[in-house]
């Protein structure tokens, strides 16, 4: 057990929704290196031991330790206080194994947000990014913060010795710096949540950098998530994870057992499926919600928006955001349902009137905007939902309510590559067949009095399309569809016609 589900949904709520919103920060420990055949903090410290000829005990408190071993080091008149840093990153570099490439490099670089934070002095992070990154080091007098992506070596680096934060001393000093680096770490944390990964429980980096966050900011701070990786002993590890858990509450640090592997695909899964929530969806569009919801209220009501509304979003910056959060409703039905909507069964589209509201919503706002409104993307899935809507529609044959599911096939113009381009002619046709007023053949006056107000919507291909299809009838053996006549007589009588198509309908009707 263990992993992501382990959390309260109050707690997983609050990291996912984090992750999905961009408002996280990776924290990078020893452990997140020891998977690229780096060695554990303790195990450089032993290296270090050997190599200086220290023969004593050390504390298992890992800053103390290396603060008895540089102490050791400058009495034996070894060197400095660089020499002895020098001295722990020859032997971290003595302790390399062999490089490993995890399989999960993958989900940490698409999870890894703006900024990792790290204490790892290793240039693990910059090979996972290809050094693309900009990385600013403890003590660097010129901070290359980039827009992009940055790491932030705040305990220094393995190639600056004098930077390297190892020995209690040291830790002692990093915290009184009072540099850039500190505030811009403290920013993070009061507006993103921490991610840490590769720390070990009893790790004082953790202990010593978290007291120092709530000491300066106090409990107004986002909550932190810690991965830890399982022991091998089951009892040993429930017992010692149980113990944290109360120990970590108290920080806000919520634990999560699990390898950094299992962890980012579990996060990875998790976040898919929020995606597809209400909660998502208000965030992504967070900038204009406050004046997409009357639209959304007014299409739950049944009702077309009011142009007021459609005129609130004045640049077309907000209205291409406002077509794409309507797009967004229109083809996850399932968060218009929790905004208020009504689904049809079967088919789980929605409802005829509120279907109509939000496309034609959609065109209006279009219609303000100079140049393309929507993007081949967005056009493709209105043109999928509307045919959708339409086929699911159980009024879509009615004699009255027809002109709703019909006025918005009619209205919105599909690409002739996309896939629904011939489907939306085929049932065009077959629903103007059906329309016509007595003595007609037609059944559906609503469709009759629709395609006559609208005849101007076609496009010239569109109407040589339809005018392919009463042909084709004729090549099946069937001659001309009686049916057919009323809406090619309309076409011939609204001046739209090219040469060409004229004179195909005046053979047809003849």
């Amino acid at each position: 057990m263990g992993g992501l589900k382990e959390l309260c949904q109050e707690d997983r709520d609050e990291l996912i929704s984090a992750v999905y919103g961009r408002r996280y920060f990776f924290w990078i420990g020893s452990g997140f290196s020891s998977n690229f055949g780096y060695p554990s903090w303790g195990a450089v410290l032993k290296n270090t031991k050997k190599n200086i000829g220290y023969d004593g005990q050390l504390p298992d408190n890992y800053l103390y330790a290396a603060e008895i071993l540089h102490s050791y080091f400058e009495s034996t008149e070894q060197g400095d206080e660089i020499a002895f840093n020098q001295a722990i990153i020859n032997a971290l570099d003595e302790s390399y194994e062999e490089e490993v490439d995890p399989k999960w490099v993958h989900l940490f670089k698409k999870f890894a947000s703006g900024t990792v934070v790290t204490t790892n002095w290793d240039d693990v992070l910059e090979k996972v990014f290809d050094f693309l990154t900009s990385v600013v080091v403890r003590g660097d007098k010129k901070l290359k913060i980039s827009d992009d992506k940055n790491i932030l070596k705040i305990h220094g680096d393995r190639k600056k010795p004098e930077s390297i934060v190892v020995t209690q001393s040291q830790y002692t000093k990093f915290q009184r710096e009072d540099t850039y680096l500190k505030s811009k770490i403290f920013t993070m944390f009061a507006e993103k949540v921490p991610i840490f990964l590769g720390y070990s429980l009893a790790d004082p980096n953790v202990y010593y950098i978290y007291d120092e966050v709530v000491s300066h900011m106090g409990n107004d701070r986002p909550p932190a998530f810690m991965v830890v990786h399982p022991d091998k002993d089951p009892e040993k590890d429930k017992e010692k994870f149980e113990q944290f858990q109360h120990l970590f509450a108290k920080k806000n640090i919520c634990l999560i057992k699990a390898d950094i592997g299992t962890f980012l695909k579990e996060l990875d899964s998790y976040r898919e499926k929020f995606a597809n929530r209400v909660e998502a969806y208000d965030e992504d569009y967070a900038s204009v919600m406050d004046r997409l919801n009357p639209l959304i209220e007014q299409a739950v009501a049944g009702d077309l928006a009011k142009k007021t509304d459609i005129l609130e979003f004045a640049s077309d910056e907000a209205r291409r955001i406002a077509i794409k959060a309507l797009v967004r409703l229109i083809d996850n039905p399932e968060i218009f349902k929790k905004k208020g909507g009504t689904l049809n069964n079967p088919g789980g589209t929605i409802s005829d009137k509120q279907a109509h509201s939000l496309f034609q919503s959609i065109i209006k706002i279009g219609n303000k905007i100079e140049g393309e409104s929507v993007d081949s993307k967005d056009r493709k899935i209105i043109g999928r939902v509307i045919y959708d809507t339409c086929v699911n529609n159980p009024f879509l044959w009615d004699f009255n309510r027809a002109e709703i599911p019909f006025t918005d096939l009619m209205s919105f113009h599909i690409h002739e590559t996309d896939e629904y381009y011939e489907k939306r002619l085929d049932l065009i046709k077959e629903l103007l067949d059906f329309g016509g007023k007595k003595p007609i053949l037609g059944k559906c006056w609503a469709i009759y009095d629709e395609f006559s107000k609208r005849i101007d919507w076609l496009r010239p291909n569109e109407v040589s399309g339809l005018i392919d299809r009463v042909e084709a009838d004729f090549d099946d053996g069937d001659g001309y569809i009686e049916s057919s006549k009323w809406w090619l007589k309309k076409l011939m009588g609204s001046g739209t016609l090219t040469k060409l198509q004229s004179g195909k309908v005046k053979k047809i009707l003849s």
